[in-house]
C-alpha cells in the first residue's frame, strides 16, 4: 500500500504513507515520510514534519495510528488478539516498544 497524504493549507507538506502486511505472522509495518508536496524532497526546514512537537508541559510526543483488523475465520470464540507497536524515529537507533501510558 502506498498513499501521499496532502496536509495543506494546514501544514505546508505531505506524508508518504507504505505500509506492507505479512499474512502469515500477522505483522504490519508503515513508513512515514515527510515531503515537500511541490518537490517530493524532504523539506528544507529540518523542524517540518507532520507529528506535533515534543510537548514541554506534559512531557509527552503524541502521535497514533488506528487499524481495524479482521479476525481469521478459525479462531475459537474467546481467543484473545494482542498487540504491540515498535517505535523508530528518523532512523536514529534500534526499534523499541512504544510506551503504553507516555515517558
Amino acid at each position: 500500500m502506498r498513499a501521499r497524504i496532502d496536509t495543506r493549507p494546514d501544514m505546508n507538506i505531505a506524508v508518504d504513507v507504505t505500509g506492507a502486511l505479512n499474512p502469515q505472522t500477522g505483522q504490519l509495518h508503515w513508513w512515514f515520510h515527510t515531503v515537500d508536496p511541490m518537490t517530493g524532497d524532504y523539506p528544507e526546514d529540518t523542524t517540518a514534519g507532520f507529528l506535533p512537537p515534543y510537548n514541554r508541559e506534559t512531557g509527552y510526543e503524541i502521535g497514533w495510528v488506528e487499524y481495524r483488523i479482521k479476525t481469521k475465520t478459525n479462531l475459537a470464540t474467546g481467543t484473545v488478539i494482542a498487540n504491540q507497536a515498535l517505535v523508530q524515529f528518523d532512523f536514529l537507533g534500534p526499534f523499541g516498544p512504544a510506551p503504553k501510558d507516555g515517558p
